[in-house]
């Protein structure tokens, strides 16, 4: 990785915002593995951003310093002896800490042990379920036979009482004349 190419890569995302790798390979013209590694690199040190192939500029790196001396040697300040002051507080606190943890374990604990009774009493209705007899089905089964439809016998016809409007069948009118013997 060269400090040329870098620097390009960054002055074009820092004009342009975002680009995506194939882009970027084509207008600085470096091979997209190696553009992918740079860009890698800078992402590492918080310069880009790099997702699903898109890499967009946050800032530019820091350049780290190199320490070629060694630091200057730090005098030791005597200090005075001071007496510790006992702790108690902070021990107190600690056994409250330990004892709201164990507080909220045997809370998670009880709610742990409830849900397995949940669980094993649904196991065993299915066991139940699974080992009783299998459940006799029975169908009645009716065929439907056709029935072939009776006659309609003819209404009479009823007249209204002053219509005029009739006809007289006399072969009929015969007949019922002899029959009353007229």
């Amino acid at each position: 990785m060269t400090i040329e190419k870098v620097n390009r890569l960054l002055e074009y995302l820092k004009k342009q915002g975002s680009a995506n790798t194939f882009l970027l390979a084509r207008e600085l013209d470096i091979n997209r593995h190696k553009l992918i590694e740079i860009i890698r690199d800078l992402e590492k040190k918080g310069a880009l951003e790099f997702k699903s192939g898109v890499a967009k500029f946050l800032n530019f790196p820091i350049k780290e310093k190199s320490i070629s001396r060694k630091p200057a040697k730090i005098k030791k300040i005597q200090k005075t002896k001071k007496r510790a002051k006992p702790k108690k507080t902070s021990h107190e606190e600690a056994i409250k800490r330990k004892l709201k943890i164990i507080e909220d374990l045997q809370d998670e604990n009880k709610k742990l042990e409830d849900k397995l009774a949940e669980t094993r009493k649904t196991i065993k209705e299915l066991e139940e379920k699974a080992n009783a007899p299998p459940k006799i089905i029975r169908k009645t089964i009716i065929k439907k036979i056709p029935v072939k439809p009776k006659k309609k016998k003819s209404k009479p016809k009823i007249r209204k009482k002053n219509s005029w409007n009739f006809k007289i069948n006399l072969t009929k009118l015969k007949k019922e004349l002899k029959k009353r013997g007229w």
